[in-house]
This record gives structure tokens, sequence and C-alpha cells, in this order.
């Protein structure tokens, strides 16, 4: 008596194919979902241990050189140290809320004219030690471009900023006048990246002769400077977010921004 073999059909090993490919993108999806929320978990307890040291180390020195700028407000620029440093909105910068910030509010930087300003008397660098902090969401950039997030100078004479890079991605950190030339050197990490939130933390010590860069948590890039790279830097500058003053401007969002006049030193 013969018996019929039973088999698929071409059918019905294609809707098997598009199940398991369905599966397949549902996964990696749901991974790299994890993926983010530890990224930015990991962030968040860098950015709160960073602040915690900084502040005591502020604390400790008696100084009081601080900006810790608040973005909640679309008209005023808080700066929520107690050293009353409130910020000049310059050009137009967007204010944002909600899902488009990394948190309550921030603005949005347009690359042709925005930036914030704030008051000279009010920061001094001189000591040689600095950290800059914050939340960015940078944007693509042509390789013939770049835009300065972060500068401590006077009319277009840097002697500190941070700027992005297009080609590697990343940031470079430029100590030194960009007028006279002197102690101009770049310093670079490609560890940033376009296109999402990401924390931000660059500090300098003159006691160890670092400049460290570390992105998210992770240290993405340490150059040794010599020791009196930063000893010429004047007190009284003021500090400007997003370029102005002779300089490019940057493109993308800043949320939670601080300048400390001490080193960070990574713990463990």
């Amino acid at each position: 008596m013969n018996q019929k073999k039973s088999a698929f059909t071409l059918i019905e090993l294609l809707v098997v194919i598009v199940i398991i490919g369905i599966l397949a993108t549902i996964s990696v999806a749901q991974f790299n979902k994890y993926q983010e929320k530890a990224r930015l978990a990991r962030a968040q307890a860098f950015a709160a241990q960073a602040s915690q040291q900084l502040k005591a180390k502020i604390t400790a020195q008696a100084t009081h050189h601080l900006l810790q700028v608040s973005l909640d407000s679309p008209t005023e620029v808080i700066d929520a140290s107690g050293n009353n440093a409130n910020g000049i909105l310059k050009g137009n910068p967007t204010h944002f809320t909600g899902g488009s910030c990394y948190n309550h509010g921030c603005f949005y930087f347009d690359g042709v004219d925005d930036y914030i300003n704030f008051a000279a008397n009010k920061f001094d660098l001189s000591n040689g030690d600095f950290t800059v902090e914050g939340w960015f969401y940078m944007e693509d950039l042509t390789p013939s471009s770049a835009g300065y997030i972060f500068r401590y100078g006077n009319n277009g004479n840097d002697v500190i900023s941070i700027r992005t890079a297009a080609s590697p991605y990343g940031l470079v950190t430029e100590i030194g006048d960009h007028g006279t030339g002197k102690g101009l050197t770049n310093y670079g990490s490609n560890g940033a990246y376009k296109e999402r939130w990401q924390h931000v933390l660059i500090t300098y010590s003159k006691d160890t002769g670092l400049l460290d860069y570390y992105v998210d948590g992770q240290k993405t890039a340490s150059h040794t400077l010599s020791p009196n790279v930063t000893s010429f830097l004047p007190s009284g500058r003021p500090i400007s977010l997003g370029g102005g003053l002779g300089l490019s401007y940057y493109k993308g969002f800043i949320d939670e921004f601080s300048v400390y006049p001490v080193a960070f030193i990574f713990d463990n």
C-alpha cells in the first residue's frame, strides 16, 4: 500500500523564513534598546559621581568660580551654582522640552549665529586646572566645518575652547590664544558620537599634566601636556556656549552644562 510522504511546500518554507526574519528583527531592536538604556544609565551614574567630586573640591578650596547651567527656561539661562552668572541668549537658540531633551529643557543651536554668553568677571581658570562637562546632541557636520561648543576667552581670542570635529567625528580641545598664537595646541578625541544624547567630560590637571576625555563614563582619550601649558591663562574672561565672537558656530543641542576650576580624578 502506497503512503504519501509529507513535505514542506515552497510557500510554507517562505512563511517560516519570513517569521524567523521578523523574530530576528524584533530581537535585534530589543537588544539595541537594552544597550541604549545601559549606556545612558552608565553615563548618568558617572555624571552624578563627577558632579559630587567636583563640588566637594570647590568647597574644599573655598572657590566659587563655578558655572552650572540650567536650560529649563525658554527665556532665561540660569546659573544654578549660586554664582549668579546667568547667560544672555544671542542669535535665536530654540528652546525644547520633553522628549527632545536629555532632561527637562534644552536649547538647539542652528550652527549659524546661535550662542549663549556669560559675564567675564564671574570666571577664573587662571590656576590651570579645569573641568568642562555636560550633555550634548551633536548633529552631523561637513568635513570642512567645526562648531565651538565651549570657550573661555575674549574678543575671539580663546584660551580654552572645545569644538566638534567632522573627519573623523569627535571633539577637539584647543588651549591657547587664536589671536596671538600663544600656546595654541589642539588635543582630540574620537569617542564622541553624532545624533544621540551623550555625556561629555573633559578635564585637565596641572599636577598630572593630563588632559582626559570621558564620554558616557568611559575614558576615550588622554593627552600628556607640558607642565606649564595653562600657566598663561588669564582670569576674568567670559564663557560662551555655541560659538560667537569670531568663532564658527555649533549645530546641535546642549543640556545641563557645567564648568569647574578644578580637575576631575576618576575613581572606580
